[in-house]
């Protein structure tokens, strides 16, 4: 399972802040050193989320995916996922493209449009694993990467009402602060 390397620079952004000797952290846990220069290669999921897990431990962080997945920029999206932003003629229209086009950012993320109510839930899912320590940092940027993309609809302020993980782990009070107005669920089933 691979995914952009763009992604997991979000974390070694976070890292290098506190003084992280991030590339010898890197290579140590035998991934590439260079993804800020490479952010469309691919690497490996699972090593990644071993090496932030330990990283975060080591580190003393509380939340590493919340800190780096509120970094997600559009600019930190695929080509494909940014002109789609920029081109949909409604938001609907673009999440539905988001659906499609997403799968270039990581293969085995699969998102969808469910209705719900007066609205709409726009689910993820990695596709091939269901619980292993560590989705949560996965699910923070898959979470994050389709609230980015609404945001260039509704405005940068917006915050959906509800934010499901699969996982079990306690979000840190920061996360839970900055998403004061919305819903935010652990260890939920598909």
């Amino acid at each position: 399972m691979l995914f952009r390397a763009a992604h997991l620079a979000l974390y070694t952004e976070v890292l290098r802040e506190i003084g992280t000797p991030v590339e010898r952290e890197l290579a140590a846990a035998g991934l590439p050193t260079m993804l800020a220069e490479q952010p469309d290669s691919y690497v490996p999921l699972l090593l990644a989320i071993d090496f932030l897990r330990k990283m975060e431990q080591k580190e003393g962080i509380e939340d590493l995916g919340f800190l780096a997945a509120q970094r997600l920029a559009l600019s930190g999206l695929g080509a494909d996922l940014r002109i789609a932003a920029h081109r949909a003629p409604t938001l609907y229209a673009g999440l539905q493209l988001f659906c499609r086009l997403a799968r270039f950012e990581n293969p085995n993320f699969r998102f969808s449009i469910v209705p719900k109510g007066d609205g709409i839930q726009v689910c993820s899912e990695l596709v091939g694993y269901h619980e292993f320590d560590g989705l949560q940092y996965s699910e923070w940027l898959q979470n994050f990467a389709a609230v980015t993309f609404v945001r260039q609809f509704a405005g940068p302020r917006w915050c959906p009402a509800e934010i499901a993980f699969k996982s079990r782990f306690s979000p840190s009070p920061h996360a839970l602060e900055r998403f004061s107005n919305t819903r935010v669920l652990t260890g939920m089933k598909t």
